[in-house]
């Protein structure tokens, strides 16, 4: 049978579970599941393991022979490219080969999967005919296929019908040669365009030995109604009962499914919009400072209906971004500390800053800062200027409730951490030079330092973890 000469698989549903948009943090170290086998341990305890027989899959694409000439790709939009690109390097295979370094390429970032094979036809020469390209989602198949790429559709991921399916539709393209599969002695396999025919040794049928039942005729009749008794109640409840349970069970996993496609489905979206406005330039100066988030450039149906899903089927409060927030209970009072209510102290109080340097008149900031080198005039209106301007992105980055918004918080902590910190240093500067406003110098230093060490906290609580 001949083979492709490249092999391509999305990740998200299809190689490994869950997505990495599920995820409440990015991967933190490798772990092992009830198998032995590798998984990925997140900073919040969630664990992502491969699904299906994508294991023995990649595991065969590693150590047979008969794959060495046949490249590998992974093709995904996931809105999280790094946090994939950190999980296959902690998921290694039985030979301590990682993901990672299984695949040729890594085409791994937001926008269609059309460019993402023209990339990799531009770099290999290899014709889209010789590619096969597995996919649970199936307008990514139907996409791809206009290339003529042959695209299958895993809705279960990479199972070993839908990795059969792939190599079947590939040998039957008559205008295609590549390299040969040897034929094994576990199965000779004979393959036609819709049709396989396989010679396979059938195991022999073993025979159920009768179970024989000694009963005295005094007790033959006893031990006939005890039988029929306990025949009648295992008849009449278990369907019943087993059938309760499957039904459940499989409504369940109904809705479950629906669900996820649903979020897939408009995470696409708005890596789409996302991925559109940076071609075309509407992603520019300041956005591109602190990343071209949805929120800026998507729709706002494809923000609104994000939001609605992501609270679908949870209880009223949990609903909203990934990222956790840390709260104080103190009996009456409750105060609950994320990154957008840090953003809106941080920003409200640097615009104070900002507007108090800018309006301060000359006479009285000359008495203020009479000995200080560090608040003359200059630096101090042109600080007041940032201040302003830094306090006014916090307050925007902060009004965003889409989840695609949660890394820009992060970043936007950093910067406001570092500058409160800077200003913490420039108070403690002019406290030595200025004796007369020792204590007004000390009280801003202190707080300086306390809102730019707590805002660097939340802007690196993943890599702290």
């Amino acid at each position: 049978m001949a083979l492709p000469r490249l092999v391509a698989f999305d990740l998200d549903a299809t190689l490994w579970e869950p997505e990495m948009y599920q995820l409440m943090s990015g991967p933190k170290k490798q772990g092992v599941d009830r198998h032995g086998r590798p998984v990925v341990i997140t900073h919040s305890g969630e664990e992502v393991s491969l699904i299906g027989d994508a294991w023995r899959i990649l595991h065969e694409l590693a150590t047979d022979a008969r794959w060495q000439d046949v490249q590998i790709a992974y093709v995904s939009r996931t809105d999280e490219p790094q946090w994939a690109s950190e999980c296959l390097r902690m998921l290694a295979l039985d030979n301590g080969l990682t993901l990672h370094e299984l695949a040729h390429h890594h085409e791994i970032y937001p926008g269609s999967k059309r460019t993402h094979f023209r990339r990799i036809h531009e770099r290999t020469g290899i014709p889209y005919e010789h590619m096969v390209f597995w996919d649970d989602m199936q307008w990514n198949t139907k996409d791809v296929a206009g290339l003529g790429v042959v695209a299958i559709y895993a809705p279960q991921g990479l199972t070993a019908a839908a990795w059969e399916k792939g190599l079947q539709q590939r040998a039957c393209n008559p205008t295609v040669d590549g390299p040969t599969a040897p034929i094994t002695m576990q199965a000779a396999q004979s393959v036609f365009c819709g049709a396989k025919l396989q010679a396979r040794a059938q195991p022999q049928q073993r025979r159920a030995a009768r179970t024989a039942v000694v009963a005295s005729a005094d007790n033959r009749a006893a031990a006939g109604f005890a039988a029929a008794a306990l025949a009648a109640a295992v008849l009449i409840n278990a369907p019943v009962a087993h059938a309760d349970l499957t039904e459940d069970l499989l409504a369940k996993s109904a809705a479950n499914k629906a669900l996820n496609d649903k979020k897939r489905l408009v995470s696409s979206y708005s890596n789409f919009a996302r991925s559109t406005s940076v071609s075309a330039g509407t992603c520019s100066f300041p956005n591109n400072w602190f990343g071209c988030d949805v929120g800026v450039v998507a729709p706002d149906s494809i923000i609104k209906q994000d939001i609605k899903l992501e609270c679908e089927g949870k209880d009223a409060g949990n609903a909203g971004g990934k990222a956790e927030a840390h709260t104080w209970d103190g009996g009456t009072m409750k105060f609950e500390l994320d990154d957008s209510t840090l953003l809106r102290v941080s920003g409200v109080a640097a615009v104070a800053l900002g507007v108090s340097a800018l309006a301060v008149p000359r006479d009285y900031h000359n008495r203020l800062y009479a000995t200080s080198s560090v608040f003359s005039e200059a630096p101090t209106r042109s600080s007041g200027v940032v201040a302003s301007w830094l306090g006014a992105e916090q307050l925007v980055i902060a009004a965003r409730d889409d989840l695609a918004s949660r890394d820009a918080k992060k970043d936007m902590l950093k910067v406001a951490g570092a500058g409160w910190l800077a200003t913490a240093a420039a108070h403690a500067v002019n406290v030595q030079n200025n004796a007369e406003q020792r204590d007004v110098g000390i009280a801003c230093a202190v707080g300086s330092a306390l809102l730019g060490g707590l805002c660097l906290w939340k802007g690196l609580e993943d890599k702290l973890d």
